[in-house]
């Protein structure tokens, strides 16, 4: 999947938000069969069907409590099923990008990217709209949230504890030190380190296109103004913008680099720091 496919697909998801949603579970599934390729999940480990059972299990309840929370007007408006979606679908796009650079043929999941895919659709469950007021509060909420789903699915210890790391990684607050971290080693998707790497660009990964910022922004926006209409209203001017392309995930992979997204990046940072706002 290229840029413009990524773009496009999450175009077509943004235009079924509502009536036309397909729901959580069905877009969780799609991004498993594209990774999965010819591969059945039937003839997967017992370690891959357990963490795909727990993603599935977690997709269904994020949309039943999303579901419950629009009927009553209270889904955020930025961290919904719908950033859930696009989370799940820019990370098969960087996962299968990593391929390529890996020059890697698709034989079925990993069972690092079947676990990263657990994390990202987890990553904000349950999420009320607002922002951290200490570091990992939200993420720790997210994790707890999806706990119990894990243990029922027989997820092992060493995963469940990747997944509780990479959805606390996803705390903007850490990102750095993760960056850190990862660049001490050689790529790889099957490193702790990089699964981090991955999901947290993932998150982001979106609201950094050109194509999609603006709307993107406005959602974000629109959801702080319930609690901060000063730190909303930054958002949409070019100096938030800024903010978030300096100071946020630097797009560092070898699969966001093949995609050309830290380019984008820097030439955005460019026309604003030239526009002189």
């Amino acid at each position: 999947m290229n840029l413009t496919a990524l773009v496009q697909t999450i175009r077509n998801l943004d235009g079924a938000w509502g009536k036309r949603w397909p729901g959580l579970p069905l877009v969780y599934g799609a991004c498993v069969h594209q990774l999965n390729g010819q591969a059945s999940v039937g003839t997967q480990s017992a370690r891959i069907r357990s963490l795909l059972g727990a993603g599935e299990a977690v997709a269904q309840r994020i949309e039943r409590m999303g579901r419950a929370a629009a009927a009553q007007k209270n889904e955020p408006a930025y961290h919904s099923r719908l950033h859930t979606a696009t989370t799940l679908v820019s990370l098969t796009a960087l996962l299968l990008a990593q391929r390529q650079v890996e020059h890697r043929a698709t034989q079925g999941l990993r069972p690092s990217e079947a676990r990263m895919l657990l994390a990202m659709v987890a990553h904000d469950a349950g999420h009320p709209g607002r922002i951290n007021t200490v570091t990992h509060e939200l993420e720790g909420a997210s994790y707890e949230l999806v706990a119990p789903l894990l243990k029922k699915h027989g997820v092992n210890a060493e995963d469940t504890r990747a997944v509780k790391d990479i959805i606390l990684s996803t705390d903007p607050r850490v990102g750095a030190q993760h960056y850190q971290t990862a660049h001490k080693t050689t790529c790889s998707t099957q490193r702790l380190a990089w699964q981090r790497l991955f999901v947290q660009e993932a998150d982001v990964l979106a609201s950094a296109l050109p194509q999609l910022q603006a709307e993107l922004t406005r959602q974000l926006a629109k959801e702080w103004a319930k609690f901060d209409k000063k730190a909303a209203a930054g958002l949409l001017k070019p100096s938030g913008r800024l903010g978030f392309l300096e100071g946020g995930t630097r797009f560092s992979t070898p699969a966001a680099r093949s995609m050309g997204i830290d380019k984008l990046v820097a030439k955005q940072i460019a026309a604003i720091r030239t526009s002189g706002a």
